[in-house]
């Protein structure tokens, strides 16, 4: 199980506290009535996705004794141009470099 908990903070900002005890601030763009004095919401999505399947990338590639020198991981979410402009679309680049590395 993996639970979290946000407190609001005040106007669009949310603070809380990770598994590690790292403090994560949340806002919303000056646009939108907030201060922007945190990571968008919407990016903590894409910042998920790219440290999760980037741990699986090293770790497959670990396990295929593969000699991985840096890995960078580019995601971009397509979504709707109106409220409530859900994320439909997701593409996930890797850029994978080190010595005699496979493409396969």
């Amino acid at each position: 199980m993996l639970q979290i908990k946000m407190n609001w903070a005040g106007g669009l900002r949310f603070e809380g506290d990770s598994a590690f005890g790292h403090r994560m601030v949340t806002d919303g763009g000056k646009q939108a009535g907030g201060q922007e004095s945190g990571f968008k919401p919407t990016e903590l999505v894409l910042f998920g996705i790219a440290g999760c399947t980037g741990i699986d990338v090293v770790n497959i590639l670990k396990k295929q004794r593969q000699n991985l020198e840096s890995l960078e991981i580019e995601v971009i979410a397509h979504h709707n141009d109106d409220y409530p402009k859900p994320m439909h679309t997701f593409e996930i680049k890797y850029i994978a470099k080190g010595d005699g590395l496979s493409e396969q």
